[in-house]
């Protein structure tokens, strides 16, 4: 009997350590995942007239894109990386940096180095509105389009566009100041592992 109670004990110690690294070990990713993804990030406010051209240089065919025709301006954000695990893949958001916290901008399509991509939105990305302040709008139920994807190959790029959330929103006159853009990696069995800021000023609050 007394063997018995050991042999419990024991069992549930192992698990209690075994949950206590596991716990660790998932905080340290959220806090430093993507640190080995090397990025290089572009980032231009286009107009409707320069809209073709501005997708075009940062990698996206003119022919193969669309805008929403109300839209005053565009937020074209071009990523490349390098570095990668090859597996799951990454959602690329751009935030209005202008507003606490930062404020998602609804995602219109993309190109990435396999081809045509979309927007879209999960509800697993809600996650993040929990881990990162600077996310706190990831929570918000409408955010049903926020994000362009791409396949998280070793390298590769994602060419994505943004519009401002309203038709009357205030022009972005400083990209860099005004616009956030921020790498997700999503793994293959939809779940977030991280999120990382790749551009633009750091938001007044934030924890990553």
């Amino acid at each position: 009997m007394r063997r018995t109670v050991i042999a419990g004990v024991s069992a549930v110690v192992v698990a209690a350590l075994v949950f206590s690294v596991l716990h660790l070990r998932r905080d340290n990713e959220w806090a430093h995942g993507g640190d080995d993804v090397r990025v290089t990030v572009d980032t231009e406010v286009a107009s409707q007239s320069t809209f073709a051209a501005t997708i075009e240089r940062l990698g996206a065919p003119a022919d193969r894109s669309t805008m929403r025709v109300t839209a005053g301006q565009v937020v074209v954000v071009r990523v490349s990386w390098t570095g990668a695990s090859g597996t799951g893949s990454f959602q690329v958001v751009a935030l209005d940096n202008r507003v606490t916290p930062p404020r998602l901008l609804p995602a219109d399509g993309g190109w990435a180095s396999d081809g045509e991509t979309g927007s879209n939105w999960a509800g697993a990305y809600e996650v993040l509105a929990d881990k990162y302040d600077w996310l706190a709008d990831a929570a918000t139920p409408a955010r049903d389009t926020a994000a362009v994807g791409a396949p998280a190959t070793a390298a590769g790029s994602v060419t994505a566009w943004f519009r401002p959330t309203s038709e009357n929103a205030l022009p972005f006159q400083d990209a860099d100041r005004d616009i956030v853009v921020a790498l997700i990696k999503v793994d293959d069995s939809g779940d977030v592992r991280w999120a990382r800021q790749i551009s633009g000023q750091r938001p007044t609050t934030s924890n990553r």
